[in-house]
């Protein structure tokens, strides 16, 4: 009798799904953020991004993550009176999410987290689940 393992390719399949489900959380939390931001010029909603992308240290791990405040290196670009305005980024981010001394907090990132974490929790093991059959 011969015993075969197919680790690696379950791992790869595992990644594989898992990774664009991860995406697909990061972008209902990112849009849910863009609609909460609150909106003077734009900039900081237009700094709202979804970053994506694979890491290899033992193995590969697809990864996605909301970015806010600063630009993104390939980011859309956004024109207003003939400047980018995503260029410098929006670096008062944390400020608004979380005030300052001389501003009341407007949270809009960590309530989009919050809205999204256990139907993001059940996409991913949904995912997990169709990977692993």
């Amino acid at each position: 009798m011969e015993i075969k393992w197919y680790g690696e390719e379950i791992i790869d399949d595992v990644n594989a799904v898992l990774g664009v489900e991860v995406g697909n959380v990061a972008e209902k939390v990112a849009a849910d953020a863009r609609r909460k931001v609150p909106v003077k010029t734009g900039t900081l909603r237009d700094t709202i991004k979804v970053v994506s992308g694979i890491r290899k240290d033992n193995g590969s791990v697809h990864l996605a993550y909301v970015h806010v405040g600063s630009r993104v290196a390939g980011g859309a670009q956004h024109l207003a009176r003939g400047r980018d305005r995503t260029k410098a980024g929006a670096f008062y981010a944390g400020m608004v999410e979380l005030g300052t001394s001389k501003t009341r907090k407007k949270p809009f990132l960590r309530p989009a987290i919050r809205k999204n974490k256990r139907s993001g929790m059940a996409m991913l093991n949904k995912a997990f689940g169709r990977a692993i059959k």
